[in-house]
């Protein structure tokens, strides 16, 4: 008999074991095999046969892959699975430490701000928590109005010159400059030191910008008075 009429002659095991894996498909044809049986068991499509068909020939046909290439491509993607687990583990943790850190940043900053500005100060934390460079820049506008709350240090603008030249992860100063200027108390004269040590002049609009804010921080100054003579 040829092949194509042994084939044909095959039963038709499938519905006897419906449900199971490729495993256990390919231990089931090998047993049939060795008493002689002549089966079949259709498989995702694939016919598989219990004459014709060892374990690679079964892989390949329906995997695609030789039975130790199959196995080769699952350690694969059992680790990148791993890698991807640990990897949300990772991302789950890093955003558990950077909520936080959110109201430490908040504490720390209304320090050296007026606390008219809590509100605006509280929604900067949060959205540069959550921006680019992870609330780093919140810390570095913290360390700066530190050193320009200290009116015994006499080189206090130097000082906080020497935080904004040296900061890390890439963060350009301005972005940490401008908020010292938003919030710091002392904000505006820092802002004009470094803009001169940098060589930089003033634009109009960067002008008017101190003075909404000197005449802010005037406001603020005079609220803070008038509480105290309360």
């Amino acid at each position: 008999m040829t092949t194509g009429e042994v084939m044909e002659q095959a039963v038709d095991k499938t519905n006897e074991f419906e449900g199971k894996n490729l495993e256990f498909v390919v231990e089931y044809l090998a047993e049939a095999k060795a008493k002689g049986e002549n089966i079949f068991y259709r498989f995702k499509g694939e016919k598989l046969y219990s004459l014709f068909d060892n374990r690679d020939t079964c892989y390949k046909k329906v995997t695609g892959y030789s039975y130790q290439k199959f196995l080769e491509k699952k350690e694969r993607e059992r680790e990148m699975e791993e890698r991807e687990e640990r990897a949300r583990i990772a991302r789950a943790r890093a955003r558990r430490s950077l909520i936080e850190k959110i109201p430490v940043r908040i504490e720390n900053g209304m320090k050296y701000i007026y606390p008219q500005m809590k509100t605006e100060w509280e929604e900067k934390v949060r959205k540069a928590t959550h921006g680019t460079y992870f609330g780093f820049d919140i810390d570095a506008t913290i360390e700066i109005m530190e050193i320009l709350a200290n009116n015994n240090d006499a080189n206090k603008y130097e000082n906080a010159m020497q935080n904004l030249d040296n900061l890390k992860f890439g963060m350009p100063y301005w972005l940490v400059l401008k908020n010292v200027l938003d919030f710091s108390k002392d904000g505006v004269n820092f802002f004009k030191y470094a803009k001169e040590k940098k060589n930089e002049v003033l634009s109009e609009y960067e002008k008017n910008y101190i003075l909404e804010i000197e005449s802010q921080n005037a406001e603020f100054e005079a609220e803070l008075n008038a509480l105290e003579k309360e």
